[in-house]
């Protein structure tokens, strides 16, 4: 996805420093995600992993009191 992002910014050009940023704003975001939804830490998310953790953290909350990413 970061390179993605890399190339539809640069219309074709990918610039080595957005790049860069792009892969820590995607590592990142894995993280927190793998934080919330990765109960058995095997560097996977399961649908039941994902839909426990939507249940945690999002059902009967205010969209305010989502995570905030």
């Amino acid at each position: 996805m970061a390179v993605r992002a890399a190339v539809i910014e640069g219309k074709g050009n990918v610039n080595d420093g957005r790049l860069g940023e792009y892969r820590h704003i995607m590592k990142s975001l894995w993280e927190e995600i793998s934080d919330l939804a990765d109960d058995d830490k095997d560097g996977k998310i399961s649908t039941e992993e994902f839909k426990g953790a939507v249940k945690k953290t999002c059902v009967g909350k205010p969209y305010d009191g989502f995570p905030q990413v």
